[in-house]
C-alpha cells in the first residue's frame, strides 16, 4: 500500500483503472482497527488494484486536504474508503467496514477488468 500526498491523488485515480483510496489518520482508533482488513485486501488484490493511503496530517495542511476531500470526494471523516473504476467512484464507506463487503466489491471489479 502506497502513502501519497494530495498532489499524487488525482493523477493516480485517473491513470489507473482500479484504485482503492483510504483516507486515514495515524492517531485514529478506527483507522488502526481497519489496518488488518486493509492489509488482507492488499495481499489478495494488490496485483490488480492500486491501493493508496492519504493522511491529511502527513500532507501539507488539513485545510488544503479537506478541500480536495470535501469538494471532490466528500470525505469528512477517517477512515474513509473509496474504490475508483476508470476514475469514477464506485464504492464508498466510512469507519469500520467488514472485510467481506470490500472483498465482494473488489472481486466484482477485478472480474470486469479481466
Amino acid at each position: 500500500m502506497k502513502d501519497i500526498t494530495k498532489s499524487d491523488l488525482l493523477n493516480n485515480i485517473y491513470t489507473n483503472p482500479m484504485v482503492l483510496v483510504q483516507w486515514y489518520e495515524p492517531w485514529c482508533t478506527f483507522c488502526m482497527g481497519m489496518e488488518e482488513t486493509t492489509q488482507a485486501l492488499y495481499k489478495k488484490f494488490g496485483k490488480d488494484v492500486v491501493f493508496l493511503r492519504i493522511s491529511p496530517d502527513k500532507t501539507k495542511t488539513w485545510e488544503e486536504d479537506v478541500d480536495i476531500q470535501a469538494e471532490k470526494f466528500f470525505c469528512k471523516v477517517t477512515p474513509t474508503y473509496i474504490i475508483f473504476e476508470e476514475g469514477t467512484p464506485i464504492y464508498r464507506n466510512q469507519a469500520r467496514i467488514p472485510y467481506e463487503e470490500m472483498e465482494r466489491v473488489l472481486v466484482n471489479l477485478v472480474k470486469r477488468h479481466t
